[in-house]
């Protein structure tokens, strides 16, 4: 049977390798959107919110320096921009129609706005939870 030590090692040596192997299994979408250039079916909103939401571990890995999670982090935030690239080269700006660039840009703009929101009311949450917390605290000082 594995000793405890022996046992973090192994999970901390298998946690460096799903770090690279994760983000490689993007591989075959990559090539398959850059060789055939087409993007159909392709979603724009569902990569930049893998972006944004995707920069939150991001940022805990970094906080906590958790280096498997920096890595395998940084490696997904390429994965996510190269997507986003390919969908916007070959999917609108491949059709040289202002519709089509238009549409991308509001589904970007909404995007955004959604995430923003959610930002803000988990901002605001926290500070109504703060500002009740501290009354406690003063009302039983």
């Amino acid at each position: 049977m594995l000793k405890q030590e022996q046992l973090k090692k192994l999970i901390g040596l298998a946690m460096y390798a799903v770090a690279f192997i994760m983000p490689a299994t993007n591989i075959p979408q990559i090539t398959k959107l850059f060789s055939s250039q087409n993007a159909t079916g392709l979603s724009i909103q569902t990569w930049i919110m893998y972006l944004l939401f995707g920069a939150i571990p991001l940022f805990y890995a970094f906080v906590n320096n958790i280096k498997p999670l920096i890595i395998s982090n940084i490696l997904w935030t390429l994965v996510e921009l190269v997507m986003i690239y390919g969908i916007i080269r070959f999917g609108v700006l491949s059709d040289k129609n202002d519709l089509g660039f238009l549409i991308t840009i509001n589904t970007i703009g909404k995007t955004l706005t959604g995430f923003g929101l959610i930002c803000l009311s988990s901002a605001l949450a926290l500070f109504g939870e703060d500002l009740v917390s501290s009354s406690h605290k003063k009302g039983t000082a």
